[in-house]
């Protein structure tokens, strides 16, 4: 019988736990399903919810960065560089989608959330586990295009929609390297 119902347990970083990397490890004692990070900003965090994902956990965390490529690069590069390489093929394997989310002045005054996007699948990560840490922010980047969403393509849609002003798509142009 397929179960109709969830336990949600929730935990409150400065009051139940101290940190969000305790936060983590406390929850793999209660055998879950899904890890929720609200965000993942330091080593020990993004170590942990790498560990997590890697023991078959489903985890979803935030990380604060602007694109798809630059959320992997910023996830290596909390590491020193005597576990860099280590942890990037943990990232590489244990990664499974990024959502990049950016939000922008509608044209009656609400905002609307445009997406970056992209799938990681066993071809991206093979091609991206041989390919130089300098060269990752391209090459991840070249996937979004051809397999996934590009932030350019949802703004340029929502422009076509009339749901943001020729000024607001001309600024994100500019900021993508567009104009």
């Amino acid at each position: 019988v397929p179960r109709t119902t969830a336990v949600v347990s929730q935990v409150e970083i400065g009051v139940h736990l101290p940190s969000f990397e305790d936060g983590i490890v406390n929850s793999l004692r209660r055998k879950p399903d899904i890890i929720l990070v609200g965000e993942m900003r330091d080593k020990e965090t993004i170590g942990e919810g790498i560990t997590a994902s890697m023991t078959g956990h489903l985890v979803f965390g935030t990380v604060h960065a602007t694109t798809v490529a630059n959320t992997v690069l910023r996830m290596i590069n909390v590491f020193g560089a005597e576990e860099k390489d280590a942890r990037r093929a943990d990232i590489l394997g244990s990664i499974q989608m990024i959502v990049a989310q950016k939000l922008l002045m509608t044209t009656d005054g609400k905002r609307v959330a445009v997406r970056e996007f992209l799938y990681f699948d066993n071809a991206i990560k093979e091609h991206l586990s041989n390919v130089d840490t300098k060269d990752l922010i391209r090459e991840i980047q070249k996937f979004v295009d051809i397999k996934g969403q590009a932030f350019i393509d949802d703004i340029t849609a929502r422009f076509l929609e009339g749901r943001i002003s020729k000024k607001v798509y001309d600024e994100e142009l500019l900021t993508f390297g567009y104009k």
